[in-house]
Formats: structure tokens, C-alpha cells, sequence
């Protein structure tokens, strides 16, 4: 009895080379998907993260009955016009802040629980921090701005105004100058100052991150300068779409929103 010989299946190198290509493809998607995910998560940490700081310098303020400053490094050439201290400890400080310009922050209050009226005794109550690698604050929002023309374009209407620029000792407690700084300023109730602090801020504070990259100036031996660094947005323009943190100037109560196209 003759039996029917199988023939095993095999693929072709045409077949092997179309699936090999549909298997790149793919990998190629999903490798932009996480990307995507990536970028995203980052700025929902660095939300996360600020929300949580801004409610520690609200509840501080309120519990010891004080102002306390939220103060984000700027770039340097704006301190430096200011006459910031270079020299000896303070000099030193400032080195190390120089990787901070746009994505770190500190808080300082100028009066401390036991001080004599008049006589404040300036104290940064924690560590610099770092937003997480990938995010910074714009230049704009740290740019300092004029209080006339802050208070002009508020009653203009503008929401996302620059910071307000505030003087604090820096970069230590003990620096004999204090620098206008930009900065969340809550008073004792928990609301927020304004660059004026002698009249009501009238307008809530808006905090949006940028995805990308700041790239600090570097001598030839890689050291950091005393320089202003450049900033990579990836994609540009990605800040519009971010959700952002808005502090409520009455109750300095901040929330994430998401962006209205």
C-alpha cells in the first residue's frame, strides 16, 4: 500500500524577510509609544512634586504665622547684575547652584519663631531642590518683571504672568545682599503675596512645566560658568498642552488643571 508522502512546511526567505520586517515596524511603534508615555510622566512627576512643596511652604507659613518665600533659581546673569555675592562660602554656594538655573528651589522665611519685632533672623528651611531630569520652568516665568507693568498686564487680563520677584538673602541666609528673587511668597493666612505687598495680588499664580533639556555653559575642562544656560524644548511648544498647577492667590490652595484648547 502505497502511503502519500508529507511535506513538511518551511518559509521562504521572502516570507522570513517580510515578518522580520513587520516585527521592526512594530517595535518601532511601540518604542514611541513608551517614549510618549515617558515625556508624559515626566511632567506629571514634576507636577506631583511641586504640588506637594507648595503645600508645605503653605501649611509652614500658617502654622508659624509668617511669609515664607518659595524661591526658584533664575539665570545667573540676572543675579550677577544684581551684585550677588562671588566671593569666599557664598561664591562656593553659587558654583553648586549653577546646575539649578530653571529647575531648582528652596524656602526662606525672613523672620523665625523667637525673633524680636524688627529684628528677623533669615533661615532656608530645607535642601535645593531639583524638578526631575527632563522638565524646567521657562525663562519667562523667571524673568524679572517691573511691579507697574506686572500690574498692568494683570489688569489687562493676562493669567500666566512672570513670578514676582521678592528680596531674599542668596544664595545663603548669611548673604549680606538680598536679591530679588522670583518666587511663590505666601503670607501668614496661606495666600499668596504679590509683587506689591502692601495691596491684594488679585490673580491666581500659574506654574507650567517644559519637556526638554537645559544645557548649562561649561568651560573647555567641563567646569560650569557663571553663564546663562540654553534650553532645548522637545517638541517645541509642548508647554501648551502640559496641565499646569494654579495656586489661588486668597486661599494659596494649589490644584493640576489641564490646558483648554
Amino acid at each position: 500500500m502505497k502511503t502519500r508522502a508529507r511535506h513538511l512546511g518551511a518559509f521562504t526567505l521572502l516570507e522570513l524577510l517580510v515578518v522580520i520586517g513587520i516585527i521592526g515596524v512594530l517595535a518601532t511603534i511601540g518604542i514611541g509609544a513608551l517614549r510618549g508615555f515617558n515625556a508624559v510622566n515626566v511632567v506629571q512627576q514634576g507636577n506631583r512634586q511641586l504640588l506637594d512643596d507648595i503645600n508645605m511652604a503653605r501649611n509652614y507659613a500658617q502654622a508659624q504665622r509668617t511669609t515664607v518665600y518659595m524661591v526658584f533659581i533664575p539665570q545667573v546673569p540676572w543675579l550677577q547684575l544684581q551684585g550677588v555675592d562671588t566671593m569666599g562660602e557664598s561664591g562656593r554656594q553659587l558654583t553648586n547652584l549653577l546646575s539649578g538655573q530653571l529647575t531648582s528651589y528652596n524656602f526662606v522665611t525672613l523672620h523665625s519663631p523667637g525673633d524680636q519685632p524688627g529684628r528677623g533672623t533669615a533661615r532656608y528651611l530645607s535642601q535645593w531642590k531639583h524638578l526631575p531630569d527632563g522638565v524646567y520652568i521657562s525663562k519667562d516665568k523667571l524673568t524679572p518683571l517691573p511691579v507697574s507693568d506686572w500690574k498692568q498686564r494683570r489688569d489687562k487680563g493676562e493669567t500666566n504672568l512672570p513670578m514676582v520677584q521678592l528680596k531674599v538673602p542668596f544664595p545663603l541666609t548669611t548673604s549680606t545682599n538680598r536679591i530679588a528673587m522670583p518666587c511663590i511668597a505666601f503670607n501668614f493666612r496661606g495666600g499668596l503675596l504679590g509683587p506689591d505687598t502692601t495691596e491684594p495680588r488679585r490673580i491666581d499664580e500659574l506654574v507650567t512645566l517644559t519637556r526638554g533639556s537645559v544645557i548649562y555653559a561649561r568651560d573647555g575642562n567641563g567646569k560650569l560658568q557663571l553663564a546663562a544656560p540654553d534650553t532645548i524644548e522637545t517638541p517645541k511648544t509642548n508647554s501648551v498642552y502640559n496641565p499646569y498647577i494654579r495656586i489661588d492667590w486668597i486661599t494659596g490652595r494649589p490644584r493640576i488643571e489641564e490646558p483648554v484648547l
